[in-house]
């Protein structure tokens, strides 16, 4: 063997045996969303159990849960007088009992109206 055939077989043995870039998989993405998604979902849950529990029926039906962020949760009301009485029901006692059966850490409520 001469010495250029030599140099093209030690190339073509280096090509072969070099590592092939992998393609990056999203499947630690997926699994991490899922969990955050659990976590999420159990909060949620907890929240709106403990809403239907401790809020009045008639004031339960005016309002709708949006979110929950850093402890805030955050209430829709159809109207001023829907959000004049779920403020005074949180205010006498309703945001305390709503902690208790909440497994979500609640700092407080932000109602808005709408």
């Amino acid at each position: 063997m001469d010495d250029h055939a030599a140099a093209s077989r030690i190339e073509l043995l280096r090509r072969s045996r070099m590592l092939r870039p992998v393609a990056p998989s999203i499947q630690h993405e997926v699994l991490t969303q899922a969990g955050d998604l659990k976590k999420l979902e159990k909060r949620t849950a907890s929240i709106a159990e403990a809403w239907g529990a401790v809020v009045p029926e008639a004031l339960a039906a005016k309002t709708t849960i949006e979110r929950l962020a850093r402890g805030v949760l955050t209430v829709r009301v159809e109207d001023a007088p829907a959000r004049y009485e779920l403020d005074r029901f949180m205010r006498s006692g309703g945001l305390d009992r709503l902690r208790a059966g909440a497994k979500a850490s609640i700092t407080r409520v932000k109602i808005v109206a709408g």
